[in-house]
């Protein structure tokens, strides 16, 4: 009979195991060991739901100068909230057209808050969280509305992404209403962000005196929805006491890169297996890539994880019909 062999379980040098270490120049003080830190961060980031076409977003890889600089503000307030956290408890709400970077700023906030200070996030897309709790209401489902609610109530940061993306009833208002104004009692900061204007309701009013989908959908063809529109007033207003407002002013540069027939990428081959994988965080080339940052990349043939140089990449220019099946354009992270 075989005998299994177990390796022995990696100690820190530093505390020895024991998850404390001595204070520099204190003999009787301890203080957590980085070890520790880096487990509770990796647990947190884990327990954080980021979607995988966000994993890559960091604060440090937003990029705000060339052409960029109007986003320049806007990415001054997301590394502002991190470093004052928790001093000033006012979340962020960010505003604007989509293709400006709002969730990858969100994103890069709440993994800076976790690793950097420990702070418990969670992040929700506005439009699958009303569908779960939807979902929920089937007795065949294996969930409930409390349980779900529980970790947007009660998460220290939420961030919850795309506000007003489906189309209002009252019930999803009395939803959106529910989650803010208990985590504004609670004093629990939010990141937002929302495609639609900072600007009141229209006004309109359905004709047989509610708001129906199908009244919402020939006034939504008439014209462009606010934001007013699309989560009431009352909540419209509960949010500018719960959040600072950061507009984002541009244009979307997806738009204009996905109906060209050759896309310029970033590549860079494997140094395990020589497969060349086009670096899906850049997506189209946008400027010169003058920064030194090592970014990592998973190879989609072998699943080795290697470091390279922005500055290092090589640029290609692919045909679309050559890109897409590896690559299809919707999976290019276009930020």
């Amino acid at each position: 009979m075989s005998q299994v062999i177990k390796a022995p379980a990696e100690v820190c040098p530093i505390c020895a195991g024991t998850g404390w270490k001595n204070v520099s120049g204190q003999e009787r003080r301890v203080t957590r060991c980085d070890c520790q830190l880096r487990a509770r961060s990796q647990s947190l980031l884990s327990a954080a739901r980021i979607p995988k076409r966000y994993e890559h977003c960091e604060l440090a890889t937003f990029e705000f100068d060339g052409p960029h600089r109007h986003l320049a503000p806007a990415r001054m307030a997301a590394c502002r909230f991190v470093e004052e956290y928790p001093m000033d408890r006012t979340g962020l709400l960010f505003v604007g057209s989509s293709g400006l970077g709002k969730t990858h700023l969100a994103v890069g906030i709440a993994k800076a808050l976790i690793r950097e200070k420990g702070v418990e996030c969670i992040f929700y897309d506005y439009a699958e969280l009303l569908k779960q709790i939807q979902d929920s209401y089937n007795p065949s489902v294996n969930a409930t509305e409390l349980g779900l609610l529980r970790p947007v109530f009660e998460t220290e940061v939420v961030v919850l992404d795309d506000l007003g993306s489906v189309r209002p009833t009252e019930w999803r208002w009395d939803t959106i209403r529910l989650i803010l104004n208990s985590r504004y009692n609670k004093k629990l900061p939010t990141i937002i962000t929302t495609n639609f204007a900072d600007e009141p309701a229209t006004g309109l009013a359905d004709p047989d005196g509610r708001v129906t989908e199908s009244f919402d959908t020939a006034r939504a063809a008439a014209r462009n929805d606010t934001l007013g529109d699309r989560i009431g007033e009352r909540m419209r207003s509960r949010l500018h006491e719960m959040c600072r407002l950061i507009e984002m002013e541009g244009g979307d540069f997806r738009e204009g890169m996905c109906s060209a027939n050759a896309i310029s990428v970033a590549c860079a081959g494997c140094p395990s297996c020589g497969q060349e994988n086009v670096y899906r965080r850049v997506g189209a080339f946008r400027k010169p890539l003058n920064s030194s940052l090592r970014v990592s990349i998973t190879c989609r043939k072998c699943g080795s994880v290697f470091h390279v140089a922005k500055n290092a990449l090589q640029i290609c220019k692919k045909l679309r019909k050559d890109l897409e099946p590896d690559y299809p354009l919707k999976s290019l992270e276009w930020m």
